[in-house]
């Protein structure tokens, strides 16, 4: 009989598996007076074949190719690029100088009454010259004024709207983080126990393991998963297997929060993430095995304890390294073909 050790989490029914609890050296009942020191899951018989096969009915969801699993998780091959949405130092109103990690312009779009828009970070020069003029005058005249412009922020969260050259403009009005001059930087997934402006409702892409989907991927946000580097991980690396939640929606699989990408590159994760580093991991080749197991969306809140925890037990109870092996060594689709 298979048995899986789980880390603290007594009472946890996930995917068919009945979680017993391990007191004082032997295996209780959930409801033992005992204190619970470590949880045991125990696969349903009816489920142990599928804990080591990865085979499966290919789709297309999205315009991307995935495999199709028995139990209702899905596989696939694609690159890891860096996801930054969530963390509250990405964005600043002085930029590099106020301390952020990304650029303002790259989350702008700007509307102006001649009709143009343009976007913020479409060159160099246009994000350190163009952009700068026309922010200042749209800021100055109070952000929706339709004889100056607007901009449409995107990554930044952002309320109000203009109407400019007859073009309706949503989401004008970026949002501080309380008195500081850093924005909100919002994710898909949130914690509803918070207000909209509050970072905290988001999921912090600086601490917390998120992959990105895409709306027609068919995954639902709050779902879990595991993503491994299996080609190019360097020499004296170690790319483990890292279990996630689905965070944030985006164009298409083949994104990771900014923790997320340097632990599945064996690159240090407490190092601090500034400008210089907020890139360090991307993966821009089909090198990352995504696994994503369905099943329902687990409760706020999305801290990274919290995650890490719950994750790790549905990676061990969708079957662990072992099952992730098998889909290695079959032939996993690439997402993007």
């Amino acid at each position: 009989m298979l048995r899986v050790f789980c880390p603290l989490l007594p009472g946890l029914i996930v995917a068919g598996f009945a979680v017993l609890t391990l007191a004082s050296g032997r295996a209780e009942e959930s409801n033992s007076s005992a204190a619970p020191l470590t949880a045991v899951v125990e696969p349903q018989s009816t489920q142990l074949a599928q804990l080591a096969t990865c085979t499966g009915a290919e789709a297309t969801r999205g315009g991307q190719q995935l495999r199709e699993l028995a139990d209702g998780s899905t596989v696939t091959v694609a690159p890891m690029t860096v996801d930054l949405d969530g963390a509250g130092r990405a964005y600043n109103r002085d930029g590099f100088e106020g301390g952020a990690i990304l650029r303002l312009c790259n989350a702008a779009q700007v509307h102006l009454p001649d009709g143009t828009s343009y976007h913020g970070a479409e060159s160099d020069e246009t994000c350190t010259g163009r952009f700068l003029d026309d922010l200042a005058r749209i800021e100055a005249a109070g952000w929706d004024d339709p004889s100056v412009g607007a901009i449409r922020w995107n990554g930044i969260l952002a309320t109000g709207e203009a109407e400019v050259a007859e073009r309706s403009v949503r989401g004008v009005r970026p949002v501080s983080i309380g008195d500081s001059r850093f924005f909100v930087s919002p994710t898909s997934l949130a914690d509803a126990n918070y207000p909209i402006e509050d970072q905290a409702r988001y999921v912090d892409a600086l601490t917390v393991p998120y992959a990105v989907v895409g709306l027609e991927s068919g995954i639902a946000l709050g779902t879990l998963g595991v993503a491994w580097r299996v080609n190019g991980c360097a020499p004296g690396r170690s790319c483990d297997p890292v279990p996630f939640i689905v965070g944030d929606f985006g164009p298409r699989i083949g994104e990771g929060s900014a923790w997320m990408t340097r632990a599945v590159n064996g690159l240090k994760t407490d190092v601090p993430i500034a400008r210089e580093n907020r890139f360090a991991g991307n993966i821009s080749g089909a090198h990352v095995l995504w696994a994503f197991f369905g099943g329902a969306p687990i409760e706020p809140p999305y801290d990274a304890i919290h995650v890490k925890e719950a994750a790790d037990v549905a990676f061990l109870a969708w079957g662990g390294r072992e099952r992730l092996q098998a889909c290695r060594d079959s032939d996993i689709p690439q997402a993007n073909g």
